[in-house]
């Protein structure tokens, strides 16, 4: 029989935000990769958010879009607190309005 140890163990409901940009070709990419960091460390102060990272896309099938954010929360609600709180950040004008396109998703996994 297998060793079913862990088996027990309540298992939780997880919430993925995935978030991806297409930038305009004269869009300053340092200052928005600073944003993007800025935007991250907001996950540290919003309950239920467990991490948030990002990075360039650098998939062959990014079809242009190159970079992404990976928000992993506890549920829906964290996500919308944590994107009420990145939409009212000092830098997110600017990223907004250096898009050529954008694209979101959220999605939960059961437990």
């Amino acid at each position: 029989m297998a060793d079913q140890e862990n088996s027990s163990r309540a298992q939780q409901a997880v919430c993925y935000a995935v978030y991806s940009w297409m930038f305009k070709d004269d869009a300053p990419i340092e200052t928005i990769e600073g944003a993007f960091a800025e935007m991250v460390a907001i996950g540290d102060e919003v309950q239920g958010i467990q991490r948030a990272s990002w990075g360039r896309n650098r998939a062959g099938s990014a079809n242009g879009y190159t970079h992404t954010m990976i928000v992993v929360a506890d549920d829906q609600a964290a996500v919308d607190e944590y994107n009420l709180r990145t939409s009212k950040h000092p830098m997110s004008g600017l990223v907004h309005s250096s898009e050529k396109q954008g694209v979101g998703v959220s999605y939960a996994l059961p437990a």
